[in-house]
């Protein structure tokens, strides 16, 4: 079955757009060995900024890519899950 001609030209668009990754910066409150902390405290921060300034605030983009670039996805969505349910063990 041959392929329609759009999702091709869709298909090459995407594969030439480049991601631009980015990672955590030096915190001097956690060593290499406290990344785990790193984290959950990024994770935090971030959701007390947008509960403070609002979602999409450029004071908050900082503490996103910081705690999308040390956590394991899998641990943000449950984190996400619990928070949606009020049992998130954290202060927010």
């Amino acid at each position: 079955r041959p392929l329609r001609p759009g999702l091709v030209l869709a298909a090459l668009a995407m594969s030439d757009q480049k991601k631009v990754l980015h990672t955590a910066d030096f915190d001097p409150r956690f060593t290499n060995q406290m990344q785990t902390m790193n984290c959950w405290t990024s994770y935090i921060e971030y959701h007390q900024c947008v509960a403070k300034n609002g979602d999409g605030h450029p004071s908050c983009t900082k503490f996103k890519q910081n705690f999308t670039s040390l956590c394991p996805t899998q641990w943000v969505e449950q984190w996400d899950e619990q928070r949606a349910e009020g049992k998130f063990p954290g202060p927010l």
